[in-house]
């Protein structure tokens, strides 16, 4: 057999183990990642720099090394292989470590934190500077500290507390615990921030939407917006006012002066939650809507029937259709107006079992153009009031 390769001899080559190595079930690294919607588009305030997680959640896994397997050389003699080296899997502060030291679980909710070899789970998430361009959107399972300012249509969304060092411009907080904006809010009527289970606590308030569950304290003024609390409103400041918008709360308003010399509309409701309010506002439009529609459906029918009868041989399969299709759309909207009044009449009577001892303080001075609504009484301020408490 020529120029042929014959197998004279075959050895086994050695097989190192490898080495046992943590595999990261969280994103560990802070970096950027942007993502395109089903449109193709990116949304660049959308950075996913935060690493959100719950409670159990299982952030890395320990992958054991793997024992040698030994070869053999060509004269049949052992070629010994080498165990891959282990590692451990070292719990960090607020993470919890199964028996086996196999599986890295975290302990409470907040943001994924790699310091060295070991994960952290931290319940806030601190932003050095502004809400921006550079952090992106915030939102966080904890609580959320921002240095700087949050800048106009930003937002930061919060399983916490949110305390914001600098002001809130055109831009939308929303937390759990309680809202403190140290510089105040400066909206254009488009910023909203929502405590839905806390207060919140600004230094003042200037077109935007307030929305608290329970209080909304603030140092200075409130300027032309919509504020709602479940307890108590007060301006407590020296220069303490409200001046403009729609300002509700379940049991007080408070201020120094309410109104202004330029007789500046103001609306103040206190002895209703607002948020009960607001259902029987809803019910009532869609009671008022659906009565409309129903009356057009009646004098449509009215048209057709009249047609019918004076006209028979004109009125055709079309109009015969017509007249069916209102007839039914008539008993529907009578039906759906009874309900929407009698879960109306509901809401009422359960706002009067829950009525509260509402009341507004004017520590300095009140002016014309303020109406005042109590529970079911109204009044309109017509002249300036001093040192006067409305109940």
């Amino acid at each position: 057999r020529y120029m042929q390769d014959i197998l004279a001899a075959e050895g086994v080559p050695a097989k190192h183990g490898r080495d046992a190595y943590i595999d990261f079930k969280v994103k560990v690294k802070r970096e950027m990642e942007l993502r395109e919607d089903e449109q193709g588009k990116v949304d660049f305030k959308e950075l996913h720099l935060v690493e959100n997680v719950v409670v159990g959640q299982i952030l890395a896994e320990k992958i054991p090394a793997e024992k040698g397997t030994a070869g053999k050389s060509l004269f049949n003699r052992i070629l010994p292989a080498r165990d891959g080296k282990d590692v451990d899997l070292k719990p960090g502060k607020n993470t919890i470590l199964s028996q086996d030291g196999m599986k890295l679980s975290a302990e409470i909710n907040g943001q994924v934190v790699l310091s060295g070899t070991r994960l952290s789970v931290e319940p806030i998430y601190r932003v050095a500077g502004d809400v921006g361009p550079k952090s992106g959107n915030v939102m966080f399972l904890g609580s959320v500290h921002v240095g700087g300012s949050v800048l106009d249509n930003y937002e930061v969304k919060a399983a916490g507390n949110v305390e914001v060092r600098g002001s809130v411009q055109k831009a939308k907080i929303e937390g759990e615990g309680d809202i403190i904006i140290q510089s105040g809010i400066m909206g254009r009527d488009e910023a909203v921030v929502e405590s839905t289970g806390g207060s919140v606590i600004a230094k003042f308030i200037q077109s935007a939407k307030i929305l608290a569950a329970q209080d909304i304290t603030v140092q200075e003024s409130i300027l032309h917006s919509h504020v709602e609390a479940g307890n108590e409103i007060v301006c407590s400041g020296r220069r303490a006012q409200i001046v403009g918008g729609v300002i509700r709360a379940t049991k007080e308003v408070r201020a120094r002066i309410i109104g202004s010399q330029a007789y500046t509309a103001t609306q103040i409701t206190v002895g209703t939650d607002p948020r009960i309010l607001h259902q029987y506002e809803d019910l009532t439009r869609m009671v008022t809507e659906t009565d409309t529609e129903l009356k057009e459906k009646q004098r449509e029918k009215s048209t057709l029937e009249t047609r019918q009868k004076n006209d028979p041989e004109t009125f055709g399969a079309e109009q015969v259709r017509r007249l069916k299709e209102a007839a039914e759309a008539i008993g529907t909207l009578t039906e759906k107006s009874k309900e929407l009044k009698a879960e109306k009449e509901k809401l009422e009577t359960y706002m009067e079992e829950m009525a509260s001892e509402g009341k507004v303080v004017v520590e300095k001075e009140i002016f014309p153009g303020v109406i005042i609504n109590i529970r079911n009484a109204s009044y309109e301020v017509t002249e300036r009031l001093t040192g006067v408490v409305f109940a």
